[in-house]
């Protein structure tokens, strides 16, 4: 599975490949594994609301599972 982070500030994507989806609970958590810095003060438990994406997710709350391959996640502020 693929999915593609675009970083509206930056302009730029990164394709990020993931072997075993289920090994992670969120996008916040896959992305702090693999050192993507996404604005989160309350460790992934929705409650700060600073790892929002562009289209008004939490990415604390977007499960790997619910993505098709190659979506595109966007942040308006990477």
């Amino acid at each position: 599975m693929q999915i593609i982070l675009i970083g509206k500030a930056s302009g730029k994507k990164k394709k990020i490949s993931i072997a075993n989806p289920l090994s992670y609970n969120s996008i916040l958590d896959l992305f702090k594994s693999i050192d993507i810095p996404i604005a989160s003060s309350c460790n992934g438990v929705g409650q700060c609301k600073k790892c929002i994406t562009s289209d008004g997710r939490l990415s604390c709350q977007i499960k790997l599972s619910d993505l098709r391959n190659e979506e595109e996640i966007e942040f308006d502020y990477l």
